[in-house]
């Protein structure tokens, strides 16, 4: 009950903080229609705020009020619904109308969520095989054609896939935020290899804010990844980014990013990996748009089959509410297109030692249904991802469509 009135206290705060005005400096509009323009995505965005705390999805909720303060930052009744935000609601209805002084005001209590995704579907290549069945050695005056063995040729079916993701957040101070996160995945299909695995991840973020907006944020993770063949593969990561926030609900980064690969058992893929990123995220009237660019070099640390490699990637997402189907629906539309250049001959036993190019296209759709009638905080989710690959070498060339249903708990 306690935590309903503080929702229902913070809604009251944020529908008041808009009607004051919109700073057209805040907001660095230069005539009056912008300027309307600015006051209507404040209470769109308002809109949204409020279904995710009835949803009671804080972090998520702290992220888009932060965004509204940036349109005006001198709004000190929006200002004080983001701190009571930011201690996660420890506050009733009464303090609204008391002096400052009566409420809570910790910010050294960790925000905890998490949830549990369990799905059905169907794969028309769950071990990522190639097209090609078949390929030929090119021995000089004598190539052989060399069938591939089947626990390289595709594998359709059916298969379960269970995630569990968990993440947690503390405010340290006015400008120094942390965040801890972490992730597990079961996929299951009775076929074995590279089809059934089992993947971990952690990850670490720090952000400090600076006075003028926006922020440095710094990521490190790790992940680990075990087949059915017992091979695995281990990934740490690190990102730097320098984060601007604009004045009409964007931000935008730029920074570096690193990673080093191992594969068990051998090092033939051994990797690292840096790079620049640069990326925008944009929240308008209830949607939010992201595009990310990135290319560089991965370093071959071993004697790996076509030796360094250049890589360069975008990716384009959209999130938007589907209300007219559910109430507190949602929609994501997700691109990527990724380029790899060899930067030596792959084998002079294929394609006559021709250097290997690919490129990979994915799509995806999301669908979340929420459905309180059964269970509180239950979705309904489903997904249709496909993924592409060409390359210069036939070995190399990929095609995978899935589709998958579920369900998933806010934990």
């Amino acid at each position: 009950m306690r935590q309903k009135q503080a929702n229902s206290g913070l809604i009251v705060l944020l529908w008041l903080s808009v009607t004051l005005p919109i700073s057209a400096q805040a907001c660095d509009l230069a005539d009056q229609d912008q300027s309307e323009t600015c006051q209507v995505d404040s209470q769109a965005a308002i809109a949204v705020i409020e279904s995710l705390l009835k949803q009671q999805r804080y972090i998520e909720a702290t992220d888009q009020l932060e965004k509204l303060l940036m349109l005006d930052p001198q709004n000190q009744t929006l200002e004080q619904a983001y701190r009571q935000l930011v201690t996660h609601q420890q506050i009733s209805i009464a303090p609204i109308a008391a002096p400052a002084n009566t409420h809570s005001t910790d910010s050294d209590q960790w925000q905890v969520s998490g949830d549990l995704q369990i799905r059905g579907g169907y794969s028309n290549n769950f071990n990522r095989a190639p097209l090609q069945s078949e390929f030929t050695l090119t021995i000089p005056n004598n190539p052989i054609r060399v069938q591939l063995s089947p626990e390289f040729r595709p594998k359709a079916g059916l298969g379960n896939d269970i995630q569990l993701n968990a993440k947690a957040y503390k405010n340290y101070s006015e400008q120094l935020d942390w965040q801890l996160a972490g992730a597990f995945q079961s996929r299951q299909t009775g076929q074995d290899g590279y089809s059934d695995y089992q993947s971990g991840a952690i990850a670490s973020a720090w952000y400090h804010k600076l006075q003028q907006g926006g922020g440095y944020a710094f990521t490190l993770a790790g992940n680990t990844q075990h087949y059915a063949n017992d091979i695995n593969i281990y990934l740490i990561q690190t990102q730097l980014k320098r984060i601007w926030k604009t004045s009409n609900a964007c931000h935008i980064a730029a920074g570096i990013e690193s990673y080093w690969q191992h594969q068990g058992n051998t090092n033939n893929l051994d990797g690292n990996y840096a790079g620049g990123i640069a990326s925008i995220s944009c929240d308008i009237k209830q949607i939010n748009y992201q595009a990310l660019i990135g290319s560089g070099i991965d370093w071959a640390t071993n004697q790996r089959l076509g030796g360094d490699q250049w890589r360069s990637r975008i990716a384009l997402q959209t999130q938007l509410p589907i209300n007219f189907i559910k109430d507190h629906a949602l929609l994501k539309i997700s691109g990527a297109y990724q380029a790899n250049q060899d930067q030596q001959s792959y084998s002079l036993l294929i394609n006559n030692g021709q250097t290997r190019q690919y490129m990979r296209y994915e799509l995806g759709l999301d669908i979340e249904l929420p459905i309180p009638e059964l269970l509180k905080n239950l979705k309904a989710v489903s997904a249709i991802n496909w993924q592409k690959q060409d390359s210069s070498i036939d070995i190399f060339k990929i095609n995978i469509l899935e589709a998958w249903l579920g369900v998933k708990i806010s934990l």
